[in-house]
């Protein structure tokens, strides 16, 4: 969701709890197919759920709901797996770039099997994150008021809130306080701001005095550049840090107390502390605290109690073991979105006991890497009707090393055609490791149990024969069969009706027209060879029909043929008409109807 630099991040949510989740008795009287604050859902169906790879699961949901459709999808991650690896990425690796990164960008770049949009950010000027950032242990960004992601360094996640703090020291003991990290220097006129080499761009000052200073080590630095008036600056190197004084105060202190070649000390984190986490990135609002609804009075959007549209979300359960990535499309015929109530209420419903959003609206993205594919691709629809370039995200890694063959991806797809038909394989089929990590080198390959059946290419086109049954189309790795997964199969002889399409054609004397015969067999409707039906014609005076071809014959006259097609004891037929009438429908000599004019299209308007 796109914010305007200076956006003031406050409103407070009025809502009761039991205006949000209703009483103990109005949950326990619902449907169990309702979901508490929704919109009647009329139906649901969802699709298979995939494996991403060991320890991550994709699946879509679509609701049909009194108000319109609402399509979710969830990404579900076992925190305790050894093969998944939580971390946030930033766009660009900085706080600050020309140009941002999509979601599906940072996920190839840094290899992601899924991942979601992150922070609310600047989009029409820095396209700086507003909240925290935390990368590899380091606080590089300060929080304000709104909610933190925080992925600890065993998975854990932590949703919550923090404050910043910080302090600069001269040798002489006296010292000020920081008030930003990485912020924007203009938006702190009077204060003092820290720039680290993670800020990645240059700031805007206003008549400042800038001391570089150079990393020691426990907290110690030397000043090796002091200059004053400055209006604008670059990040710092590598290995540097700069101090933005501005307004009296601060530059009262650095004149009074640094100069060049000092060693000062800096100390600066957060309370509570954010040692303990890996990685961070901020959002907001938080919505569930222990598995009860939580107003949050610090949200990143004001008046959002109204918002309904795509949402991005995030929340873990109790005992902190699994995660889940949502993201809600919105703004569409295919999905209406939900309101913040609305999505609260569906992760309660989901088991988690801790949530909180991220940047929704335009932003709202979910990237995973579909079986057998190499690279993570858009799950969801974004808003825009393409993906936006966003500050950061939230992604899901595997840790492994390619395996060996021990899995092929299994889609749940079913073949079934009528004898002597062919019928092209719909998903890919590709080798897979014991991670469920592809093998793009590994090739598959297809047989057909019994074999009677039929037959398939290696590029997955099965022909059936002229023989009906069951059985199975097997995938395997070539190069280990025991990796297979089993395609079910049904091969047709026989169907429970029949029809012809069309049922009634026109023709003139010497005309052919085709026709196509389909069976329903056990509620599946089938296209079936015409070769494989008995065809005649009631009046072969008027035409002849072979292998479904019909063709009208040279008569004079107007006449009629009944085209018949069966197959065992089903038949289908058709009306075939030659021949035409000529018939005056105007004789256009009463020059009185006659009306001339000069436009085209609706004559007379």
């Amino acid at each position: 969701m796109k914010i305007r630099k200076g956006l003031k991040i406050a409103h407070t949510m009025i809502l009761s709890f039991s205006m949000l989740l209703g009483t103990v008795s109005g949950v326990s009287a619902a449907s169990p197919e309702q979901i508490y604050s929704w919109p009647e859902i009329v139906s649901k169906t969802e699709s298979s759920q995939v494996i991403v790879t060991k320890g991550v699961t994709y699946q879509q949901f679509d609701y049909v709901t009194k108000s319109g459709k609402i399509r979710l999808h969830e990404t579900w991650v076992n925190l305790t797996d050894p093969n998944v690896e939580v971390k946030t990425v930033m766009s660009g690796d900085k706080l600050e770039n020309e140009t941002n990164e999509t979601v599906s960008a940072m996920a190839r770049r840094t290899g992601a099997v899924a991942g979601v949009n992150g922070d609310f950010f600047e989009s029409e000027s820095s396209g700086m994150a507003l909240g925290m950032s935390v990368q590899e242990g380091q606080l590089i960004h300060h929080p304000n008021q709104t909610a933190v992601l925080g992925i600890g360094y065993n998975n854990e996640v932590i949703i919550g809130k923090y404050a910043f703090n910080g302090t600069v020291t001269a040798m002489n003991g006296n010292s000020y306080s920081i008030k930003a990290l990485n912020g924007h220097p203009v938006t702190y006129p009077n204060e003092m701001v820290l720039l680290t080499p993670e800020l990645g761009y240059w700031e805007m000052v206003s008549n400042a005095t800038i001391v570089t200073m150079q990393k020691l080590a426990d907290g110690q630095y030397t000043v090796t550049a002091i200059d004053p008036m400055k209006t604008v600056t670059e990040a710092p190197p590598q290995g540097f840090v700069k101090l933005i004084a501005q307004g009296s105060g601060p530059i009262g202190f650095v004149t009074a107390n640094l100069q060049k070649g000092d060693t000062i000390n800096l100390a600066y984190g957060t309370t509570p502390a954010s040692t303990s986490l890996k990685y961070a990135i901020g959002g907001g609002p938080i919505l569930l605290k222990d598995g009860q609804y939580f107003a949050d009075p610090n949200q990143p959007l004001p008046n959002s109690s109204s918002y309904r549209g795509p949402i991005t979300g995030v929340g873990v359960t109790a005992d902190g073991k699994r995660m889940l990535q949502l993201v809600v499309d919105g703004r569409s015929s295919d999905s209406i979105g939900l309101t913040y109530v609305q999505t609260a209420n569906f992760l309660r419903s989901r088991g988690l006991a801790h949530a909180m959003l991220l940047d929704g609206g335009g932003s709202t993205d979910m990237v995973v890497r579909q079986p057998g594919d190499t690279q993570a691709t858009v799950a969801n629809s974004p808003s825009d009707g393409r993906e936006r370039r966003v500050a950061n995200g939230l992604f899901v890694y595997s840790t492994s090393a390619p395996g060996t063959p021990a899995n092929i991806t299994n889609w749940g797809e079913s073949v079934k055609v009528f004898i002597g038909e062919q019928k092209q394989l719909t998903k890919k089929y590709s080798v897979l490791d014991q991670n469920y990590n592809p093998l793009p080198g590994e090739s598959v390959t297809f047989t057909v149990e019994p074999s009677t059946l039929g037959t398939i290419t290696q590029g997955g086109q099965f022909r059936a024969n002229l023989t009906g049954g069951s059985g199975k189309i097997i995938a395997a790795s070539t190069s280990n069969p025991a990796a297979r997964t089993e395609i079910p199969l049904t091969v047709y002889s026989s169907v429970d009706s029949l029809t012809l399409s069309p049922n009634v054609v026109d023709l003139a004397a010497g005309e052919s027209y085709t026709f196509t015969a389909k069976g329903t067999v056990a509620g599946e409707s089938l296209t079936i060879k015409p070769e494989l039906l008995t065809w005649t014609s009631s009046n072969a005076a008027y035409g002849t029909v072979t292998n479904g071809v019909f063709k009208a014959g040279q008569v004079a006259g107007n006449g009629m043929t009944t085209v018949t097609a069966k197959i065992g004891s089903k038949t289908a037929t058709a009306n075939v008409y030659i021949g035409f009438v000529q018939k005056t429908v105007d004789k256009l000599d009463n020059a009185g109807l006659w009306k001339r004019t000069d436009r085209w299209g609706m004559w007379g308007r």
